[in-house]
Formats: C-alpha cells, sequence, structure tokens
C-alpha cells in the first residue's frame, strides 16, 4: 500500500507519511479478506488510505471505455426499461475505486484536495438546453421524454451525464451514499469500496432506504390502495404497476409534446414512489422481517428493522470493502449488525497521536437529566429550559471571541433556543445575532458551513445534526457544547431491537457522542473544548467505559479533573 500513498495534494503540497500512517500502510497491505474493518481516529488523514486504495485500483478495460464512451451504457429498453447493454458491461473486470461519505462538504474536500471527481445528485446540476431562466436537472425535460434524453447523450452536452461517465471511467470517485444507492445496479460495480464514517453506516442505511407511501399523492392521481396485512406485496405490486402506467403515458405524451407545468408536477410527485416502491419490492418481497410497517397520518411508513441485508447488497457490488471511521464503539458488535462474522473481516486500528490537553470533555460532576419531552410544545419544563438557557449562556460567555458549535441533538431544542433568542427577559438574548440557528426551511446544515467559514465574527452555529461527516478544524471551531446525549427516538423499530440486543440502543448513543466530540479538534495542532451537559451521559459512561477507545477516555478524564463551576 505504501507504494499506492498519495505524495502531493493538489496545489502542490507535499504530503510525508506520518510513523501511524506507515504503520497502518503496512498492516492495510497484509489484509487479504474480503472486508476490512480500519479504525482511524480523527487527523490520521483517513481520506489519504482512501486515495491509496483508489491508485491501487485497477483502471478500466477498453471495452468497458467504449461502453461509456459511446454511450452504450445508459441506453434504455424503452418497454421493458432495462440497460440493453448490462451482460457486456457485467463481463468486464471490475475496475476503480468509490468513496462513499455521508455529506456534501467531505466530497467537495476530497475534490479539492485530490481534484477527484465527485457524483452529486441531480438538484446540484442544472439544465444546459436554451431556456428563460436556469432549470435545475430536476425538471430537465430529459426526465420526461427518451427522445430529448437520448439527443442530450448523443450530443454531450449534459453536465449531469457527462459527470456520471467521468465518475464511471475513474479510478478514483466519490459520492455520497444515498446517491450510490440510488444508481442503477450497473453503474456500481467497483473493484474497492471504501465506506467514509462507516461507524454511522446504521443511521445511513435507515435514511437511504426508509421509504413513506404517502397515500394523498395515490389519491390525488386516482391510484387506489387499502392496506391489508395478508396481501401487502401484492398491493404494493399492483400499486407499483398503477403508477408506471400513468409514468408511461407522461413519457408518451412528451415524445412529441412540451410537458406542461401539470405533467412536470405529476411526474415529480409520482416518480420518487416509483423508485421507491421498486427498492422496497427488492428487499421486501424476499424478506417480510426486513422492515417494520407503521401508520403515520395515513401514510405507511417502512423501516428498515435489522441492517444485514441491506448492507448485503451495498457489499455485493465490489470485490473488496473498507469500513472506515473514528468512532468504532465495539468492533465485534458492530460486525455482527452488518452480517459479519469474524472470519468474514480484517481489524486495523491506529492509535491517535492527539494530545487529550488540547481538547478536553468537560462533563457534569452534578445536573440534571435531559429528555426531548421537557421541550416538547405540550409538555414543557420551563425550569428545564431555564438551566438549559443558563448553562448554554455561560459557556458562551466563557467563549466571547471563538467561533463554535451547539449540538442540539433534538428538533425542539433547536426551536426552545431560536424563541430564547427572541426574549428580551433571556440570557440568549444578548447573543441572538451570534448565533446562527438551523430551522428547518431556512438553512440547511451545508448553509450553516458556508456561515462559519465565510465570516469572520465569532458566529456559533446552533443544529441537531451536525455531529458526523463534518469538519470544524482550527479556528472555525474552539468550543461545542453538547446539550443532550445523542440518542435515537424509541419508535417502534427501536423497540423491537432492544427486545433482542438491550445494549444496542446505549452503544448507538456512545458512537454518536464519540462523533459529535470529534468534530472540533482535527490534527494535532489544533484545540478546542467540549462540554457535555446532559448528565445521562456520565450513567451510561460508568457502564460502558471498557469498549471506548482510549484516545476518547482520555479526554474525559482530564475534563473531569479541570471541570469548570458550571453546575445546573
Amino acid at each position: 500500500m505504501l507504494e499506492y500513498f498519495p505524495r502531493e495534494k493538489r496545489g502542490g503540497e507535499v504530503i510525508k507519511p506520518t510513523q501511524n500512517q506507515l504503520k497502518a500502510l503496512d498492516r492495510l497491505s497484509a489484509c487479504e479478506k474480503k472486508f476490512v474493518i480500519f479504525s482511524a481516529p480523527t487527523g490520521t488523514g483517513k481520506s489519504l488510505f482512501g486515495k491509496a486504495y483508489g491508485n491501487s485500483a485497477r483502471q478500466p478495460s477498453k471495452n468497458y471505455i467504449e461502453l461509456v464512451n459511446t454511450g452504450k451504457i445508459n441506453k434504455v429498453d424503452d418497454i421493458s426499461r432495462r440497460f440493453i447493454h448490462e451482460n457486456e458491461v457485467y463481463k468486464e473486470p471490475a475496475h476503480g475505486c468509490f468513496v462513499l461519505t455521508p455529506t456534501i462538504p467531505l466530497q467537495d474536500q476530497l475534490h479539492q484536495d485530490f481534484n477527484t471527481e465527485i457524483f452529486k445528485g441531480k438538484s446540484n446540476y442544472f439544465c444546459n438546453l436554451k431556456s428563460k431562466k436556469p432549470v435545475r436537472f430536476t425538471n430537465a425535460p430529459c426526465l420526461f421524454s427518451s427522445k430529448q434524453k437520448k439527443a442530450c447523450l448523443k450530443d454531450k452536452c449534459c453536465d449531469y451525464y457527462n459527470n456520471q461517465d467521468a465518475v464511471l471511467l475513474s479510478q478514483f470517485a466519490c459520492l455520497n451514499y444515498d446517491k450510490f444507492i440510488y444508481l442503477p445496479d450497473i453503474f456500481k460495480r467497483r473493484q474497492i469500496l471504501v465506506l467514509d464514517e462507516a461507524a454511522d453506516i446504521e443511521n445511513i442505511i435507515i435514511k437511504c432506504y426508509e421509504f413513506t407511501l404517502d397515500r394523498s399523492i395515490l389519491q390525488k392521481h386516482g391510484i387506489n390502495f387499502k392496506y391489508r396485512e395478508k396481501t401487502l406485496i401484492e398491493d404494493l405490486i399492483e400499486c407499483y404497476e398503477d403508477i408506471n402506467k400513468q409514468i408511461k403515458r407522461i413519457r408518451a405524451y412528451t415524445k412529441n409534446n412540451k410537458p406542461d407545468k401539470n405533467t412536470i408536477t405529476k411526474y415529480q410527485e409520482l416518480s420518487p414512489l416509483s423508485i421507491g416502491l421498486e427498492r422496497l419490492l427488492k428487499m421486501y418481497s424476499n424478506n417480510k422481517n426486513s422492515y417494520v410497517v407503521t401508520i403515520e397520518l395515513g401514510n405507511l411508513i417502512f423501516t428498515p428493522l435489522y441492517i444485514d441485508i441491506f448492507c448485503k447488497e451495498l457489499f455485493r457490488h465490489a470485490e473488496k470493502v473498507v469500513l472506515m471511521s473514528a468512532t468504532f464503539i465495539n468492533i465485534k458488535h458492530y460486525a455482527k449488525t452488518l452480517g459479519l462474522t469474524e472470519e468474514d473481516y480484517d481489524v486495523v486500528s491506529i492509535s491517535s497521536d492527539f494530545d487529550p490537553n488540547k481538547s478536553p470533555i468537560f462533563i457534569p460532576d452534578s445536573g440534571v437529566y435531559l429528555k426531548s419531552e421537557y421541550f416538547n410544545d405540550k409538555t414543557r419544563d420551563p425550569l428545564m429550559i431555564k438551566a438549559l438557557v443558563r448553562e448554554i449562556s455561560f459557556i458562551l460567555s466563557e467563549h466571547p471571541n471563538d467561533k463554535g458549535i451547539i449540538h442540539t441533538c433534538s428538533g425542539q431544542i433547536t426551536k426552545v433556543l431560536r424563541e430564547e433568542t427572541l426574549k428580551k427577559s433571556s440570557p440568549l438574548y444578548k447573543f441572538k445575532d451570534r448565533l446562527i440557528i438551523r430551522i428547518k426551511g431556512e438553512f440547511s446544515n451545508s448553509d450553516l458551513v458556508k456561515i462559519n467559514k465565510s465570516s469572520s465574527d465569532p458566529v456559533v452555529l446552533v443544529s441537531p445534526s451536525l455531529t458526523t461527516g463534518f469538519d470544524f478544524k482550527g479556528d472555525l471551531g474552539k468550543f461545542q457544547i453538547i446539550a443532550k446525549c445523542p440518542w435515537i427516538g424509541q419508535n417502534a423499530r427501536a423497540k423491537l431491537i432492544m427486545k433482542q440486543d438491550k445494549d444496542w440502543y446505549n452503544l448507538l448513543m456512545l458512537k454518536n457522542m464519540v462523533q459529535a466530540c470529534g468534530r472540533t479538534t482535527r490534527s494535532t495542532e489544533d484545540s478546542s473544548d467540549t462540554y457535555i451537559i446532559d448528565k445521562c451521559f456520565v450513567k451510561v459512561l460508568k457502564k460502558y467505559m471498557s469498549v471506548l477507545d482510549e484516545s476518547f477516555t482520555k479526554r474525559l478524564s482530564l475534563g473531569n479533573k479541570l471541570i469548570r463551576e458550571y453546575k445546573l
């Protein structure tokens, strides 16, 4: 692996492997099994190892290159909707390496560092056909008209499909998980698949494979569907067929007619249901126990139960799978949830060379247990809100000139903090111009990251979902507050799993907590303070201290010694 390790970043920055990296490269070279679980602490340079795997991968064959360059790989039969040259594609040897990441900023970072080919969702591209105003690819005429799609592919005028072709031919490319899972199977095949932030694979699988059958949309378009448990699969197949009949009529109409606004809206509403149902039926019809089915506001929600069969579907597209993360908790338990036995995988684990003195985690030696119900609109606890607000205000005062993050780990807490910044009587009111609060519909996490990078003021980002996949190095994050333990909700799925696996719920929270604590100290030269307010963390910590990595527990013990006087 050493010979494939990148020696230079884009722009000419020379890379010299550290002793830790050299040890890791040596151990990774010895891994012969299909799966490698690579535990690499923050600052190890996981992207460098991903690039090394990319450099080691095979180049595409001449026949595969021709299939892509001639556009044959994209050709679909108008009736069956199947790829015409699929068999030819699968005859060629798998090549290249895909790195999968959970966030767009991580893709952008790889592109910036190594000029890596990246492939994003359709909403990130614009149609190049002439129009009065820019049209996002999600509204492009080729989505409704196969005739238009064939013309655009022939002329090579589409940024989306050109980008797709460049990624297919690349030796090393980066996609987010959602995009990869949505790709047709014919495009997924790789020699090596590197999964970044792989400790979070369970959350990723749930988000990607959860499906809501929106009955209001079905009713709007005259599709009758009744939930009958005994014949659910047959009913879903019939619903899928009814949806596709309408989509086919739309495509037939748009062959010779320009789609009007109503036609575009109809397609945009039905197409996601068709895609979602196709994926659901593929998994559900083979294993009825693969999903938990619940009803909410009349809609059917299908949530993956155990993720092993979904991981099998993900893993089958590669000859080798590398699972990388800085936050694995209990690797044996983790591998089991993926459906792997100890004979299936090698483990490579390297120690952190971070100084724990530079990134202490302050935990409460006294305090209260924060629960989401304390902040719900109907069951709010004024004393709990007052205590939380006072605590956050105190920490903000301790860092008047520093940029920071507040991980609320709860939409309700985020909402409460927004309300408190608008009250003149609240201690948070004086920080209202400093706090950039993510409220759904106003800001995305990507927006928060951009604001943080561009601002010269000591802004503090407030979000329930910045705990993983984001990098606030250097002055971008000198402190962070974790308001509440990052539990997942105790929904129907969680309750079913907890009956079988008592440790699962606590270990998942700990994994989320370790991820959150790693957002603001990103290199050996970096430093930051982390504050955990929820006392519930101490209770869980006592039970599971032995499964936590030493690089994390050293930060905690230091926090206990230097704990600041901020008591609830």
